[in-house]
């Protein structure tokens, strides 16, 4: 989670994958005096670079629960790319994202 350089991954085999990884984040963002951060992918930063990441992969989520096509500027990579469509398609009308 976090990340800077990818986006959320959600576990597609949970019963939940989007409200699993949005109550995750939650508690993340929960967390007081963060001062920094440091992923296990992408580069560290400070206090202001977490409150951004939360922002992003929130922003992230919302989109994807609205079930519309959007892009993400962390889909940089193939893997990524196909994910994020792979999530897109379940997001979708009857889907569970």
């Amino acid at each position: 989670m976090l990340s800077g350089i990818e986006i959320p991954l959600l576990d597609a085999a949970a019963a939940d994958p989007l409200g699993g990884y949005l109550a995750g984040l939650g508690r993340l963002a929960g967390l007081a005096g963060v001062r920094w951060l440091v992923p296990g992918h992408g580069t560290a930063g400070d206090a202001a670079e977490f409150r951004r990441r939360v922002a992003a992969d929130a922003r992230y989520l919302e989109l994807l629960a609205s079930g519309r096509p959007f892009a993400d500027p962390r889909c940089t990579a193939g893997w990524l790319c196909e994910a994020h469509r792979a999530r897109l398609a379940l997001a979708g009308p009857g889907g569970r994202a």
